[in-house]
């Protein structure tokens, strides 16, 4: 399917009758071709089971193609063959989240942090400096049902030829084209693509809960906040996150049981267990060598009557090496190595006359359990068979 879609661009340049570089929300549209599959070519591989709030159940299937989930969207309004777009910072937005889910989402949230700020700061700062007038019917919380239009923003065409505004509609263009990359029409309904949903376990917390498009990479989840309590599981492996914070549990109280573990969210039927492809093992493996490393280093502040001299003047060189190793391989299983490496290195630093430096006090059982995850995982029964 042939589309004409509009979409907003946010970039950093000196707009019209300025002399200073300011945010811009301006719009632009591209032409783009939807591919089209029948749902035969899509098979569903797993269901979740919505809980409403009013009690009722529903079904939302994810469909596999490839490696690929897709799930169905909310479908766009599409009049001409075009989809429009109008930006406002409440639900007088004219958007969809089938084409604008990203772009649409970021212009809100960096003209709402300006906005924030005031008046001087939206009039110094912001192009078109009437996207106040939409942060201000959000916060009056004006009845939707008000005839108020969406707030006007400049086409990007209308801002010049500099090369800052044609570099920011360039940008602009190549993050709507990526995100397009994601959408299908699969029997004539759009759908969406999405990662694998995964369970999230809080050991301290006793809950489970579903989450989804969690970007697992080292880097979000240090910018999270990175927890020995905390594991994540396939949607499949409930049984395992359900033993896990038992496990974790026992070690904390003692040998008491639970008190009961809170499930949050949606429940799934796997139909494929193939499509599942997250482990949650090695996850937990880089989390028990992150929290090592963190404590480590803490060992190593200095302070008043500490100085740098002094602490590695206590540090055992055997310690050191023993450190660097779990450095080194925590490093290289973010490069895409496996845990393999991580877990020895991470069990030499528990060996070691210091290991006192790699867990804080009493966490060194938690830290064993991650790590035990990698080591006694299932193996497949059909590794190094001919098929």
């Amino acid at each position: 399917m042939k589309l004409e879609v509009q979409y907003p661009v946010l970039l950093k340049a000196v707009p019209p009758r300025s002399a200073n570089v300011k945010t811009i929300v301006a719009m632009d549209s591209c032409a783009v071709d939807i591919p089209e599959y029948s749902g035969a070519e899509l098979p569903v591989v797993i269901r979740e089971i919505v809980r409403r709030q009013d009690g009722t159940t529903g079904i939302k299937n994810f469909r596999a193609m490839g490696t690929h989930l897709y799930v169905l969207a909310t479908q766009p309004v599409i009049e001409n063959g075009r989809v429009e777009y109008g930006f406002a910072h409440d639900d007088r937005a004219v958007w969809s989240s089938v084409f604008h889910d990203n772009t649409h989402r970021e212009a809100v949230s960096v003209t709402t942090q300006i906005c924030k700020r005031g008046i001087t700061a939206v009039k110094t700062e912001l192009y078109p400096d009437n996207i106040f007038t939409s942060y201000n019917l959000m916060l009056t919380r004006s009845p939707i049902t008000e005839k108020v239009a969406p707030v006007s923003i400049p086409s990007i065409h209308d801002l010049g030829t500099a090369e800052d505004i044609v570099e920011g509609a360039r940008e602009g263009r190549r993050k709507f084209l990526d995100h397009m990359k994601k959408v299908i029409l699969v029997d004539g309904k759009f759908m969406i693509r999405r990662q694998e949903p995964i369970l999230k376990v809080d050991a301290e917390r006793l809950k489970i809960t579903p989450v989804y498009n969690q970007d697992m990479s080292p880097d979000n989840l240090r910018e999270e906040g990175i927890s020995i309590h905390t594991a994540y599981f396939a949607v499949d492996d409930e049984k395992a996150a359900n033993d896990f914070i038992s496990e974790t549990w026992r070690h904390r109280q003692d040998g008491d049981e639970t008190g009961g573990v809170e499930r949050k969210g949606n429940s799934f039927e796997v139909l494929d267990p193939s499509v599942l492809t997250f482990d949650g093992a090695a996850t937990s493996a880089w989390i028990a060598a992150e929290t090592m490393i963190e404590s480590f280093t803490k060992t190593m502040a200095t302070g008043f009557h500490y100085t740098a001299r002094r602490k590695l003047d206590e540090l055992g060189l055997d310690c050191f090496i023993a450190y660097k190793r779990l450095a080194d391989a925590a490093s290289a299983f973010e490069g895409g190595e496996d845990a393999d490496e991580l877990c020895e290195a991470a069990r030499r630093c528990l060996s070691n006359a210091e290991e006192w430096r790699f867990y804080s006090e009493g966490s060194r059982p938690f830290v064993e359990l991650a790590l035990e995850r990698w080591e006694n995982r299932p193996v497949d029964p059909g590794f190094g068979l001919a098929p």
